[in-house]
């Protein structure tokens, strides 16, 4: 059987702009909230190739689409302020303020491109990576889109950062897919001109890195760092192919001791691959990042394979064990999201989730469990 190596599984580096014929798969999920205006922010998949950004209200149940048709919000962030949010669309970073009509365009004055996943520093700066000539880079990018490099090598990929104070950790990929956890100081150039100028600035630093772990070939992605000293990190496999019935993957939590890193496989979560794969009729148009286990307070809430659909299960990070919180034979769910004293969870449109034409808009249900943060 021939395998796909890890390079053209899109998923894995959350190539979102990619799109596959359209067809069957429609999926509703929760992807942020607003506490201030008792608004939960919702992806409703049509398509595998298309999707829309909604609102809605979890007390009157009511939804009102929050972006014309024609946007691919992909990579939901709210603002640290709370009144704009921001999203790639075809590979271009958006913000839209909730007090504007339309979303503004961030136009990079650098050549990057694959850029995919944002995180925000405060309302006017965000880092992220990207491709830059022929490798993926780390970047800081300002609201006027001017871009700063972070960490770019010659023949290695730099992936997944995540700031923590004025340290910059992330994911090392070299040309032997060879896969490190990095860590490097996050450090943006003077006000220059130019991303010319800046580049230039960037080369004639002394850059000092730090290896924490390694992880050899084995690919690892989505790296999320709680401190300093704490983090979190998906495994999965070399390689894989449209044929297999699923994809497994390992879930680690990354700890600095007195001795040092190591690294402590929690649990395993497998997903049908007819959810990940290009052209596949019930892929999702994110891939694997409405799947992501999610931590709340001691808890992180992931999904798995049950049969041929997705169930929901909970670890606990104080007792180590795995509970079962949500299964169904005919739907599969997402990772939910906190609001107030509940999870919602959405997934496959069907039984418990549903959007549906009322005489005066849409109508939405998604899936409440009762939870308290521990």
């Amino acid at each position: 059987m021939e395998k796909e190596s890890p390079l053209h599984s899109k998923f894995l580096h959350f190539l979102i702009f990619l799109s596959s014929p359209a067809c069957a798969g429609e999926f509703l999920y929760p992807v942020g909230a607003d506490p201030h205006q008792s608004l939960i922010y919702l992806i409703y998949q049509k398509t595998p190739s298309h999707i829309e950004l909604w609102g809605w209200n979890p007390k009157t149940k009511q939804a009102q689409q929050m972006l014309l048709s024609r946007l691919t919000p992909a990579g939901f962030q709210m603002l640290p302020d709370g009144r704009s949010f921001s999203f790639i669309d075809q590979g271009l970073l958006k913000i839209k303020q909730l007090v504007k009509r339309s979303p503004r365009t961030i136009e990079f004055d650098a050549p990057l491109y694959n850029v995919e996943l944002v995180h925000w520093i405060d309302v006017r700066s965000c880092y992220t990576h990207g491709k830059y000539t022929d490798h993926f880079g780390l970047f800081h990018i300002s609201l006027d889109g001017d871009v700063s490099p972070l960490c770019m090598k010659d023949k290695a990929d730099c992936l997944y950062p995540q700031k923590v104070a004025d340290e910059l950790f992330y994911i090392e990929r070299d040309e032997r897919w060879r896969y490190r956890i990095m860590k490097t100081a996050y450090r943006v150039s003077p006000v220059l001109d130019s991303f010319c100028e800046r580049r230039d600035w960037y080369e004639a630093q002394q850059h000092d890195t730090e290896m924490l772990i390694d992880f050899a070939q084995r690919p690892i992605v989505f790296l999320r760092m709680v401190s300093e000293k704490k983090g979190f990190v998906i495994e999965h496999d070399r390689s894989m192919s449209r044929r297999d019935q699923s994809v497994e993957f390992s879930y680690h939590r990354i700890e600095k001791q007195e001795s040092g890193w190591s690294s402590e496989r929690l649990f395993r979560f497998s997903v049908p691959a007819r959810f990940l794969f290009l052209g596949k009729q019930d892929r999702f148009y994110e891939a694997l990042l409405p799947l992501l286990p999610r931590q709340i307070g001691e808890r992180i809430l992931y999904v798995d394979a049950v049969n041929r659909d997705l169930g929901l299960f909970r670890y606990d990070l104080t007792s180590s064990t795995t509970h079962k919180v949500l299964a169904s034979d005919e739907q599969s769910f997402s990772a939910p999201i906190l609001w107030k004293e509940q999870l919602l969870s959405g997934g496959s449109l069907g039984g418990e989730i549903r959007m549906e034409p009322i005489n005066f808009g849409v109508q939405v249900r998604l899936v409440g469990i009762p939870f308290k943060i521990v």
